[in-house]
């Protein structure tokens, strides 16, 4: 059996594993298993992939997420598994491209491959190699045959009860279109393809900047020398740096007061810091790359240049702590929600995207440099907040934590199916003064919950629906 063959062979037989383990199911124990599976086959038929450091981080952040989805299936986990499996398709075409370029190639696999120019275009196709011709060719024949099962399935009630009324339905409609679009868009595995545009772009880029010297060419335009480009930078910093140092410290007096400005309420004032770290940081971030994107880094003077941009990122950087104690001041006073945890990943974020910024420049790097190392670090940020049951961790924290009249049950009713347990412990703690419809909101989420519980088997099982599960059952 030759390669082409065998890739064909896989493609159907984990397109039909595809329906078994997801089609009517939940999040669990089915998202691990195809994970482990796709791995396998992935660094088996791609042996260039098994010599990638990118192949292999993505793979363990596609590992990662599956056991995060079979511990706690949130939604964030089984946005990155999704993610991530993407990206490996992406680097199954081309194994040593960056996380940026992995991403596109991977959708474009995904959506294109199939239809790709390549193979419309080849004269002499390989033997055995999958082509739309010969993919329709088996289509065809399927697809009446699929029409007719139909039909025969309609007018049947005895053949209808043998396919579609057994404990795991055989044949349905839906069964069929699903495993139809799964078998689609598992071809980004199995034949995989890229933006040759993008790859080469991110070959020819490296992460070491090095000088260019130009011969002078006659230009329509007056371009900037380095000298006056310089001044620009250094006026540009110091102006910035000032204007930061006075934002800071009246952040400062704040803060250490605990005096606010008349008219301005505290949940103002941590918000409008948020708003304006997002923008100052971006803008400090891309300011920085423009200046030192190029020859100026070799300036004889770039040194005082390159001081008061360690400076400014230095001043981000307590802008950053300031609004992380701001944030958890808030928490304190009023709570923990998502929105709140979400402020934290960001501030996160940024010290990452501030602390390769002073990398880039310090060590002379390009700014694909900056933009590869970032990506990778967010990826590991957001992979690793998967592993934490943040919806029953803010629920803890606010029952615990809060005074009774302060506690939004409402808001917790509509986290997550995760804390209801602690939910309806709640409901008979007679210190808790919870609304009417939002008890009874609470009272329908948990019927619900175990009715879809018990409509699925092992393959949606997860530890975390198991131990509410449990924990209900003393209710």
């Amino acid at each position: 059996m030759n390669n082409q063959t065998l890739k064909t062979w896989l493609w159907i037989g984990t397109s039909l594993l595809s329906s078994f383990l997801f089609y009517g199911q939940g999040a669990g124990l089915n998202f691990l298993l195809y994970s482990l599976v796709f791995i396998t086959i992935s660094f088996g038929l791609y042996p260039v992939l098994r010599q990638s450091v990118s192949g292999w981080f993505i793979a363990l952040g596609y590992l990662l997420t599956a056991m995060s989805i079979m511990w706690h299936h949130s939604w964030l986990a089984i946005l990155l598994y999704l993610f991530s499996f993407i990206a490996l398709a992406g680097f199954c075409a081309y194994p040593r491209t960056s996380l940026g370029i992995a991403l596109p190639n991977g959708l474009y696999s995904a959506g294109l491959s199939f239809w790709r120019r390549e193979w419309l275009n080849r004269k002499e196709k390989p033997q055995g190699s999958l082509t739309p011709a010969r993919v329709m060719s088996w289509a065809v024949p399927v697809a009446i045959t699929v029409l007719f099962l139909m039909l025969y399935i309609g007018g049947n009630p005895a053949f209808a009860a043998l396919l579609t009324q057994t404990e795991i339905e055989v044949i349905s409609l839906g069964r069929i279109i699903f495993t139809l679009v799964s078998a689609y868009l598992l071809l980004a595995i199995f034949y995989p393809t890229g933006i040759k545009a993008l790859i080469q772009l991110d070959q020819r880029t490296p992460n070491l900047l090095l000088r260019r010297r130009q011969a002078k060419k006659q230009r329509s335009f007056n371009t900037i020398g380095l000298k006056h480009e310089y001044r620009s930078g250094w006026l540009l910093f110091i102006l910035l740096n000032g204007l930061l140092l006075l934002f800071n410290a009246v952040d400062t007096y704040h803060l250490w007061t605990g005096k606010l400005p008349q008219g301005v309420t505290y949940s103002e004032y941590v918000h409008q810091g948020v708003n304006a770290l997002i923008v100052s940081i971006v803008l400090a971030i891309g300011i920085v790359m423009y200046f030192f994107r190029g020859n100026l880094n070799f300036y004889y003077r770039s040194r005082q240049l390159k001081l008061v941009a360690y400076a400014w990122v230095a001043q981000n950087v307590f802008l950053v702590l300031a609004t992380a104690y701001k944030n958890s001041l808030y928490i304190d006073a009023y709570g923990f929600t998502q929105k709140r945890l979400g402020v934290y990943v960001y501030l996160l974020m940024t010290l990452v995207g501030l602390f390769f910024t002073y990398v880039k420049v310090r060590q002379i790097k390009t700014n694909a440099f900056l933009l590869r190392y970032t990506s990778w670090a967010f990826y590991a940020i957001l992979a690793g907040l998967t592993l934490f049951n943040w919806p029953r961790f803010i629920t803890k924290y606010n029952l615990t934590n809060l005074p009774a009249e302060q506690i939004d049950f409402h808001y917790l009713s509509r986290l997550s199916d995760h804390n209801l347990d602690l939910l309806a412990d709640a409901l008979k703690n007679p210190n808790y003064h919870i609304a009417a419809n939002t008890r009874e909101n609470i009272m329908n989420e948990i019927s619900h919950f175990r009715y879809t519980e018990a409509q699925q088997d092992w393959r949606s099982w997860n530890y975390a629906d198991r131990q509410v599960m449990i924990n209900l059952a003393y209710e």
